[in-house]
């Protein structure tokens, strides 16, 4: 063979392997460019919106990782990854979907609340229900959820301004009633003849010890209020006096009907009777006035109730004048 047919020889074998070697490279350089299109195609249509940019970052960084030559564990791992990313955006669809959920119901469980609080009777308030319950209508038929949001923003302020506006007119209508209660309980007072003091008192138990009466004795209660003083201080003398007043005449005289009630101290009321009864009996009484006293007055513009606990003595009046006195003074100053 000449040199020039070898060298034919040995030109054409390597032409083949050229042809073998290109076509081999062709699918890879395919699958590679598919791979890469794949990626960007995922990242543009689903890694989307600033709460999905971390992931779409992610994403970037794996395609610029794959290159044509990429050994078998490379293409591995970057599977593994894309498949976490997918996972990933799969998990923040699900929360974005209970958010959206949990916010629908809070509006839900305003609307109602607002239906309960717009809902106070008249005419008025079958106006306002009806707006809201046409304008809740027209809400079912909004598909678009940026839209419904506006939507239902518009009517939260609709009902707000309902609620707000009727806030007012209760405000107004207690203010004009505490006015006219204020006004009545001074009239009140003006023909209010208040419970006999302490020199009435030892007037009363002065003659009852020289009057002997026989099968009967004479007893005393004292009943005092502690928290009495301090509420005098914060709301006057004419609440700290009506409440005794009320006391004496209500509670305190309803133990010993025959009896008499007089105000001994400015805190403490006492009762003075005769009674035929059984001195344990007697003592017994105290025990009907263990429930706080409730007292309901007049204070600025609104009506305040006052709980009021007694405590008391009851004792037989077997002893001098002076004795007695010191016996309850003693007692009330406890």
């Amino acid at each position: 063979m000449s040199f020039l047919s070898l060298e034919k020889y040995l030109y054409a074998a390597q032409q083949k392997s050229s042809a073998a070697i290109v076509a081999e490279a062709e699918p890879a350089l395919g699958y590679f460019d598919l791979s890469r299109k794949i990626l960007t195609s995922v990242g543009s249509s689903f890694f989307i919106g600033e709460a999905l940019a971390d992931l779409s970052q992610e994403l970037d960084t794996l395609r610029e990782g794959l290159h044509p030559d990429s050994g078998a564990d490379t293409l591995a791992a970057a599977a593994k990854h894309f498949s976490g990313l997918l996972h990933a955006f799969r998990e923040r669809l699900r929360q974005a979907d209970q958010e959206r959920a949990e916010d629908f119901r809070k509006v839900l469980a305003i609307l109602n609340e607002a239906f309960a609080n717009l809902n106070t009777g008249g005419d008025r308030s079958d106006v306002r229900l009806r707006k809201l319950e046409s304008s809740l209508q027209d809400a079912t038929r909004i598909d678009d959820l940026r839209r419904l949001k506006t939507h239902l923003s518009q009517t939260l302020q609709f009902v707000r301004k309902e609620a707000e506006k009727e806030r007012e007119e209760r405000k107004e209508a207690l203010q004009a009633l505490g006015n006219r209660i204020t006004e009545a309980h001074k009239s009140a007072a003006r023909f209010r003849v208040g419970l006999a003091g302490r020199d009435e008192a030892l007037s009363e138990l002065a003659s009852s010890l020289n009057q002997k009466q026989p099968d009967t004795n004479l007893y005393v209660a004292l009943f005092v209020a502690d928290a009495v003083p301090a509420l005098r201080a914060r709301h006057g003398n004419e609440i700290a006096d009506g409440l005794l007043d009320e006391l004496g005449r209500k509670e305190i005289q309803a133990l010993a009907p025959e009896g008499k009630v007089f105000c001994w101290a400015p805190h403490a009321l006492l009762l003075v009777w005769r009674s035929s009864e059984d001195r344990d009996k007697v003592r017994k009484l105290g025990n009907q006035l263990k429930t706080p006293f409730q007292y309901g007055a007049s204070v600025g513009t609104r009506v305040a109730t006052f709980s009021i606990a007694l405590r008391s003595l009851i004792m037989q009046a077997g002893e001098a004048l002076e004795q007695i006195t010191a016996h309850l003074d003693q007692f009330a100053q406890c």
